[in-house]
């Protein structure tokens, strides 16, 4: 019975590991979900390591398949300017190459290991243990355990560890790198529209990044978080798209436009919503969009909302979007001075602007958030021409 006992004690104790283990794996892949930056991301991979294995010295090297190398992301091997580890080469090339975890209990019997290349600084290594970062059969990388002078040999355990920590790291590593690829892919669309709209009315040109940059402020003045103001400046940047199909000779006409032609106009709103709804990561600001010519009195359009009813960001661009067009030369007008536009936004305020989203606008310029072209003329004459 006592040996049966200590057998139940041991295997209770292995399972307690065993979860533990599950668990850090689970709490480590959802850290990394937080970051939004490659270079964070591996970051924290490296703080993960420490943290599972404080006795030990982490490395992690980046693969350059191009090459058939892999090159240290952090600085700390005695390597030349430039010069990574061939596939093959040390326990670290040895492992790109065959794509297959290493375990070296003991560095000093085993000849791959290449000392001269890769002994990381402040450790004195003596065991390892190497594994491949892969996402599906794609290798993105290599990360290894290094152990000193007087810790116990690297185990079966410990190797499983690592490559449950750098399984959990390639899916994160993999769908970060694939989400920032399709955002530099959707910001040159977005540009790409904005500067279509900029070519079809040239008194525009500009305006789209001035309300984007107004919106930013207001928003950091409401007290939103870093992603409230992204979504606020990107839906500044986008409300006019619906522009482009507004017929040219309506927007550059310069005497006053006809009862027709404002009708026309005013579905530019509606025009964007349709264009960008056909767009991915857009949804977030799509209504704030299609509502920025709403009035805080239901007078505005496409939808007569009113009040609280209009999306937040709608206020806010509709405010924005006031002021610098007041501000702008048009074709059929001169700019107003920026006292004119903001005794205009008093005068309206709680019949076409929220009340709210008004005060906090005054007291973003008042503080110099909004950097109209009336400051910028005042700065750098030749400078406002080209914002």
């Amino acid at each position: 019975m006592p040996e049966n006992d200590e057998n139940l004690r041991a295997m209770v104790a292995k399972l307690k590991g065993e979860v533990e283990r599950l668990r850090s794996v689970i709490e480590k892949g959802w850290s990394y979900q937080a970051c939004d930056n490659l270079n964070q991301l591996f970051d924290a991979f490296i703080k993960t390591l420490t943290g599972v294995f404080p006795d030990c010295k982490p490395t992690f090297f980046l693969v350059d398949k191009a090459n058939r190398s892999i090159y240290p992301y952090q600085d700390e091997f005695a390597l030349a300017e430039g010069r990574g580890i061939l596939w093959g080469e040390g326990i670290h090339g040895w492992v790109a190459a065959n794509v297959e975890p290493l375990l070296v209990p003991d560095l000093s019997g085993d000849e791959r290991f290449r000392s001269d290349l890769e002994t990381p600084e402040g450790i004195d290594p003596a065991t390892a243990v190497v594994v491949p970062i892969m996402y599906d059969r794609d290798i993105l990388g290599v990360v290894a355990l290094f152990g000193g002078e007087g810790r116990v040999p690297f185990d079966a355990y410990e190797l499983e560890q690592l490559i449950n920590l750098a399984y959990s790291f390639g899916i994160s590593w993999h769908n970060l790198d694939s989400y920032l690829r399709s955002q530099q892919s959707l910001q040159k669309i977005l540009k790409g529209l904005i500067n279509a709209v900029d070519a079809r009315y040239p008194y525009n040109v500009g305006h789209s990044q001035r309300v984007s940059g107004y919106c930013r402020a207001v928003a950091q003045r409401l007290g939103l978080g870093a992603e409230g103001r992204e979504q606020a400046a990107m839906a500044g940047l986008l409300h006019d798209v619906g522009m482009l199909l507004v017929p040219a000779e309506i927007l550059n006409k310069k005497d006053k436009l006809t009862v027709s032609e404002i009708r026309e106009v005013q579905k530019h709103p509606r025009y964007s919503f349709e264009i960008l709804k056909r767009i991915p990561d857009v949804e977030a600001f799509l209504s704030a969009i299609r509502h920025h010519h709403e009035w805080f009195s239901g007078e505005g359009y496409p939808d007569k909302i009113k009040g609280d009813k209009i999306p937040l960001f709608s206020r806010v661009i509709g405010i924005c979007d006031a002021f610098d067009a007041m501000t702008s030369d048009r074709p059929f007008r001169s700019a107003r001075t920026d006292k004119e536009a903001l005794d205009e936004l008093v005068r309206m305020r709680g019949r076409q602007f929220d009340p709210w989203v008004t005060d906090v606008f005054l007291k973003a310029y008042e503080d110099g958030k909004i950097i109209s072209q009336e400051v910028l003329k005042a700065v750098d004459p030749y400078r406002s021409k080209v914002i």
